[in-house]
């Protein structure tokens, strides 16, 4: 009976090994398995960081593009409607080149042009189809420009910021 305790001893601590073994590998299973769930999680995480630092980045492109946009079409709408507001004033000048009123203007306008030409001879010219008059050397080297067309030319960029500010204030 001896050998059948001895097997039966030999088999209990075999069997008592086995389950050590299997503990410990269960043990050490599970410990790669944490370390692998945490490196899975970092990983993902600095991902997700990455991708959203792309949006971030890509939505603050889209939104300054926007503005740029946006700032496109409002200078654009301005730049109309200052074009729409010095035609209108043109052709209001146009449809008042006749007027009695103003003739006492253009002699007063021609006889000023005339000291810019220091007493050399002149051509003074009365456009029909512009209020005002043109005033040049008989040589051509000199024209004085006095057409109401042309003073509103020279003041435009002046008159823009004007109208321009006049625009935005509202009525």
């Amino acid at each position: 009976m001896a050998l059948d305790q001895l097997l039966e001893a030999l088999t209990r601590e075999a069997e008592a090994r086995a389950a050590e073994a299997v503990a410990a590998a269960r043990l050490e299973a599970e410990a790669i398995l944490r370390e692998a769930r945490a490196g899975t999680e970092r990983r993902l995480a600095e991902a997700v960081a990455r991708r959203e630092r792309e949006l971030r980045g890509a939505a603050q492109g889209a939104v300054e593009a926007a503005r740029r946009e946006a700032a496109r079409e409002v200078l654009t709408a301005r730049a109309e409607a200052l074009a729409r507001v010095f035609a209108r004033a043109r052709e209001l000048l146009v449809a008042r080149v006749r007027e009695p009123a103003l003739e006492s203007r253009w002699a007063h306008d021609a006889a000023e042009a005339l000291t810019y030409l220091g007493g050399a001879d002149a051509v003074v010219r009365r456009p029909p189809e512009a209020a005002g008059v043109i005033v040049a050397a008989a040589d051509g080297s000199v024209e004085v420009d006095g057409t109401v067309g042309a003073l509103l030319a020279r003041l435009e960029p002046q008159l823009a910021v004007e109208v321009a500010r006049q625009m935005e204030a509202g009525p």
